[in-house]
């Protein structure tokens, strides 16, 4: 998959960090199909290394380790991940709804295109503004979807028989 991606987009297939315009990006994707192991804490040990003052943004994917709500195997996420590893802002993939947690440091945006009723906070992307580092980002929620679920209901035996 994406052997021949273009040359600006970037694939990370393991814990890197890239640095742009004194940005430090901080990736942590996934490499198998399930784990106990909160895939942030990767992120935590790279950002050790990095200067202490400087904007330092993360990106993984799991679930938020909320009880009753994530299975332990699914890449469970501590909802103060952000905090932990030094980051100004941690964007993570994975449940389809719009979720902000750690003082608007860790936002799941959810998918941008809604995928079925039970996710009425998808549908939107997040435009994020990071002014300096160690200062919240300014997170603003974009709806960007242009599909739309609805129910209908019909009554078969009425239209029956009436006919």
């Amino acid at each position: 998959m994406f052997v021949n991606a273009p040359a600006n987009l970037t694939i990370f297939r393991e814990p890197t960090v890239i640095e742009h315009a004194g940005v430090y990006l901080v990736a942590s994707p996934l490499t198998q199909k399930v784990s106990t192991i909160d895939p942030s804490r990767r992120i935590a040990d790279l950002t050790k290394s990095l200067p202490s003052d400087t904007i330092k943004i993360g990106i993984t994917h799991g679930a938020m380790a909320i009880p009753g709500k994530h299975q332990p195997n699914d890449f469970p996420i501590d909802l103060t991940a952000a905090s932990r590893a030094g980051l100004d802002y941690l964007a993570v993939g994975h449940w389809h709804n719009w979720q902000v947690y750690d003082s608007g440091r860790l936002v799941m945006p959810g998918t941008p295109e809604p995928d079925n009723f039970d996710h009425p906070e998808s549908g939107f992307v997040a435009c994020v503004e990071i002014r300096a580092h160690n200062i919240p980002p300014t997170v603003e929620k974009l709806f960007v979807a242009t599909l739309r679920w609805e129910a209908d209901e019909f009554d078969f035996v009425d239209a029956e028989m009436q006919n």
